[in-house]
């Protein structure tokens, strides 16, 4: 699934929760630079055969009017040290197609486990500023209860 959305121009919403991906081997740059999209659900991805961090890089980059992202119960990878380059962000010098940028907020819909995973990787940059220098608020949401899921940031 490399480059599947890749500069989709014209998308403002999807739903690809009936895609089956257990044997899912990449997702870098999937989304990558879909500028108008807003919502993505995603719940029944499955990202736990990826185990290398080049294949989720650059998932999510440069989505700025992203404003909700739907991640399901296997949305976290299968190894805790893989970190994938820029899965959110662009650079400090492309702040204005930064994720979510445009949309002035984030909510993701995930498991506890992602949100803590996501709180420690490159979404954190995102949430305080360092990219960009300006906050996006980054709110996590249980995906089945839709309550909030406190998650304590790593400092960058």
């Amino acid at each position: 699934m490399k480059y599947m959305f890749y500069r989709c121009q014209s998308l403002k919403e999807l739903d690809i929760d009936s895609f089956a991906t257990p044997k899912l081997t990449s997702a870098s740059n999937m989304f990558n630079k879909t500028l108008k999209l807003e919502v993505l659900k995603m719940t029944n991805f499955d990202f736990s055969s990826l185990t290398t961090s080049s294949s989720m890089s650059y998932m999510f980059y440069q989505m700025p009017f992203l404003k909700e992202l739907h991640l399901g119960e296997k949305g976290h990878t299968a190894s805790a040290s893989l970190y994938p380059s820029n899965f959110f962000l662009a650079s400090s010098n492309a702040a204005g197609v930064r994720t979510a940028s445009s949309s002035g907020k984030l909510d993701i819909y995930c498991t506890k486990t992602d949100a803590d995973w996501l709180s420690k990787n490159d979404m954190r940059w995102i949430n305080s500023g360092y990219s960009g220098k300006k906050a996006i608020p980054v709110t996590f949401y249980d995906y089945l209860t839709k309550e909030v899921i406190p998650v304590t940031w790593r400092a960058n």
